[in-house]
């Protein structure tokens, strides 16, 4: 079988730092248990979707009176972020998992389509965005979201900036045997 829901155990990595990422725990503790079962496992995990920019209040720039716009996250612009476009590029990977004799059962494809650091999201769309650095309190704010999820979004962004997403894997092995350069 192949576990494409996949996140890392954001608590167990941080050592009950970060105790409130439920959607990367939830995900976690399945694969956990797919590997605790015997079965012969292929674990295909998800980059961060360029996507989030478009559904999430917390993730979309703001305008600015003079017309500029400002991406804002609680995280220092330097923190690196591994994205992928699901649209064109999440397949590449599920298929490098099964044809690539680099994997097999027990390993882990980390799906991503490029690091990349917040600042530099901040440039994807040819709009003047100004990346900014904001307080936990503006963030949790800006989402929008009842306070439960707030705080998940946040200590997730938190948990990117120190430990990076994939809890410190090198993700360069899962990049080795595409079919294809992913779109950048």
């Amino acid at each position: 079988p192949i576990d494409r829901h996949t996140l890392e155990p954001v608590s167990e990595i941080s050592k009950g730092k970060y105790v409130h990422v439920d959607h990367f725990d939830g995900k976690g503790e399945v694969t956990a248990y797919a590997r605790a079962s015997g079965l012969p496992l292929l674990i295909v995990q998800a980059g961060w979707y360029m996507t989030n920019h478009l559904l999430a209040d917390a993730f979309v720039p703001t305008k600015e009176a003079d017309g500029t716009y400002i991406l804002g996250l609680p995280v220092g612009p330097d923190t690196v972020v591994p994205v992928i476009d699901t649209l064109h590029d999440y397949g590449l990977f599920v298929r490098e998992g099964i044809e690539s004799l680099a994997f097999g059962p027990g390993t882990e494809v980390l799906r991503l389509s490029e690091d990349i650091t917040v600042r530099e999201i901040a440039h994807f769309t040819g709009k003047k965005i100004v990346y900014k650095q904001v307080s936990n309190e503006a963030f949790i704010t800006k989402t929008k979201r009842p306070p439960h999820i707030a705080l998940e979004l946040l200590e997730n962004m938190k948990f990117y900036e120190e430990f990076g997403y994939f809890g410190g894997k090198d993700t360069e092995p899962s990049r080795q045997h595409l079919s294809r350069a992913p779109r950048k």
